[in-house]
């Protein structure tokens, strides 16, 4: 007896069975017990009754608020008031019902009326133990006072490499594009300044370590090329497409 108070009774809002038994069964109910608590079944019994407590009071509230009854029926059962008492308010109130019958028993005809329309277990004709577990464990009324089995963790989702760049392939026979090189100097109207800038400035210092040329001074020469340099710089060049166009003069 000592080793039940160590189940303790479910006590909650969840679906749950009802023990109905003879304290004089204990040693076999006791292991039909355990293995309901080990396959995750709420279940309350009336060990669990509080010193102090009013016992009619404890019963009745507690079976009014089961899910699933279950009697196991013996001679001893048979011969408790109490437990008659509790096969009838289980059925009164409509309870899924279920007996567990563990030895051959006699019952007068009332209760064996009462109790033939609903499933039984007879346990005692069961050779193979573990074959009557399997059976009452898989009970489809039994199953809302189960508690759900844990899912598999989820695996954890590997890491991915950044894919890399994709380079321009040339198609089979093509000769890869050649890079366009930039015109030493600049380009546009600006690159074109520079160059004539720079071919005045020599023709003024090759004008000057020459001498005259065809009778001018290298120094008017020098001034004439120069100030032709500047007028080129103003004209818009015809490589610009953006650049305004001149007024014809």
């Amino acid at each position: 007896m000592s080793q039940l108070v160590h189940i303790p009774p479910y006590e909650g809002a969840e679906d749950y069975i009802f023990i109905s038994y003879s304290h004089r069964d204990m040693q076999a109910v006791l292991p039909i017990l355990y293995r309901l608590r080990d396959a995750g079944f709420r279940f309350w019994y009336d060990e669990g009754i509080d010193p102090g407590t009013e016992w009619p009071e404890s019963i009745a509230s507690h079976l009014l608020g089961c899910r699933v009854f279950i009697a196991f029926v013996s001679g001893a059962f048979m011969d408790s008031h109490n437990c008659r008492r509790e096969i009838h308010f289980a059925l009164s109130r409509g309870k899924d019902f279920l007996t567990v019958t563990l030895e051959p028993t006699s019952m007068t005809p009332g209760m064996e009326m009462q109790l033939a329309p609903y499933q039984s277990l007879n346990k005692f004709k069961y050779d193979d133990e573990e074959m009557f577990f399997q059976r009452l464990l898989s009970l489809e009324p039994l199953a809302s006072c189960r508690q759900p089995e844990p899912g598999p963790e989820p695996e954890p989702v590997p890491e991915q490499d950044p894919e890399p760049e994709q380079t321009r392939e040339p198609a089979p026979g093509q000769d890869p594009e050649p890079e366009q090189a930039q015109p030493e100097g600049g380009s546009g109207r600006g690159g074109h300044a520079l160059r004539n800038a720079a071919a005045a400035v020599a023709a003024g210092a090759a004008g000057f370590l020459a001498g005259p040329v065809a009778g001018v001074p290298a120094a008017l020469l020098a001034a004439a090329l120069f100030k032709s340099g500047g007028e080129q710089q103003d004209k818009p060049s015809e490589q610009d497409p953006d650049a305004p166009a001149g007024d014809g003069k």
